[in-house]
């Protein structure tokens, strides 16, 4: 579950994936963005020392194009592509601004990227729990925010039928819980908020605008209530509803990598040193007695408790998979995003669950300092570079799967429990 710690404010300017593409041909030509950060009140005041982040989103995957801490003055000079710095939806993420939220432009939202003649743009914000921040401006905002996500997330649904509608339903509710939290509001007040804005919009339809009709549909017709939700999560781990059957499922996915890994293993090339990559959190162990002790909302505290008891249970299928690798002569590495402060607990609960004997553990220290996705990749490239084949990579997350070097067999587990870009 862990993918970096620190607070964050989520401010909605979504780029697209032009900037992959560029960075797969060279470098392309840059812009330079000044984004200025104040504190609105009392007195328009500079916000020192955070982080600025320009993101977007690709298949549902959170990329970071440029990011900077913002200096005494409040200011943070992004360079940024100029095809991204053309696109629409683009979004910024500040980190470390305690006890403050995104006023303007509307839940940060820049909805026409930059023009050429911008070189600055100033984000305004006010005390989480200010009543500006559920006016209708920033009400629409937000939900357009959870419209981008869960569009986004609509490119997966191919990839993995069986959580396509569980996803899109996730994002959607969960995106609207990080916002209350941000904002300083219960999920309750937001979502009724939401929900008198958009049959507001409905009422008076003809005075509203295509964009404003088709978010009110949205809002009323595609975000689910959240404790609806956490019971069918709970179903489906139980393997008590129609929605299908947690174990099953991990064991199917297992059985998938096991019979790739058996076959590869009968055709290794002389010396040649396969390696099994595993996630660690709901891929190697379980923390749904944690998760649903706390309601599915990540408090720190009690889940950071919960590592250090070393008391997490393994995922059986993943047990399964991990002594036939050990079998058949495969080095197995976990990859976690939990940090290197956590390395003797988690050690102790792997050995204890029947994990041992394996050739790596590479937690997140201070020096990974990329998205969750590039630590793992670049972690796979530093085995890769010690001569070993990476022949099946598991893990929870898409994030785990992705960037190069992909491994020959890539196994998804479900996860209904939550989501790390």
């Amino acid at each position: 579950m862990r993918a970096g710690s620190g607070s964050k404010i989520l401010l909605l300017v979504g780029l697209g994936c032009a900037g992959l593409a560029a960075a797969a041909q060279g470098p392309a030509p840059q812009r330079e963005i000044t984004v200025i950060v104040i504190d609105k009140l009392p007195q328009p005041q500079p916000v020192r020392a955070v982080r600025v982040s320009l993101e977007y989103l690709d298949s549902g995957v959170k990329i970071t194009e440029a990011q900077q801490v913002t200096n005494s003055q409040g200011e943070a000079l992004l360079p940024v592509s100029a095809e991204v710095a053309q696109r629409a939806n683009l979004r910024i993420e500040i980190s470390g601004a305690s006890g403050l939220a995104i006023y303007h432009p509307a839940d940060g939202q820049i909805l026409t990227g930059f023009a050429p003649s911008v070189k600055a743009i100033t984000i305004e914000l006010l005390p989480a729990g200010s009543p500006g921040l559920l006016d209708p401006a920033q009400i629409q905002a937000y939900v357009r925010r959870l419209q981008l996500r869960v569009n986004s997330l609509q490119k997966q649904v191919a990839a993995l039928r069986t959580e396509a509608v569980e996803g899109q339903q996730y994002y959607a509710a969960t995106t609207l819980s990080d916002l209350a939290q941000t904002t300083g509001f219960s999920p309750d007040q937001l979502r009724k908020q939401v929900e008198d804005w958009a049959r507001s919009v409905q009422s008076q339809s003809a005075q509203a605008t295509p964009e404003e009709r088709a978010l009110a549909k949205f809002a009323l017709e595609r975000i689910p209530n959240l404790d609806t939700l956490k019971d069918e999560i709970r179903q489906y781990h139980d393997c008590t509803c129609t929605c299908g059957c947690y174990a099953h499922d991990l064991d199917e996915q297992a059985d998938r990598a096991i019979a790739f890994l058996r076959q590869r293993a009968a055709h290794r090339r002389p010396n040649e040193k396969l390696a099994l990559i595993l996630g660690l959190d709901e891929t190697a162990l379980s923390n749904y007695q944690e998760m649903s002790s706390d309601d599915f909302g990540y408090i720190a505290s009690t889940f950071n408790a919960w590592i250090e008891s070393s008391r997490a249970p393994a995922i059986l299928a993943t047990l399964r998979l991990y002594r036939e690798a050990q079998q058949l002569g495969v080095s197995i590495f976990f990859i976690t995003g939990r940090p290197e402060s956590e390395r003797g607990a988690t050690e102790r609960n792997l050995r204890a669950q029947g994990f041992d004997n394996w050739q790596g553990l590479v937690m997140r220290s201070i020096e990974h300092a990329q998205t969750y996705g590039k630590f793992k990749a670049t972690v796979r490239a530093q085995i890769a570079a010690q001569g070993y084949t990476l022949a099946v990579n598991v893990g929870s997350q898409w994030s785990e799967l992705e960037g190069e070097p992909a491994a020959e067999f890539s196994v998804k587990y479900p996860d209904p429990f939550y989501r790390i870009p």
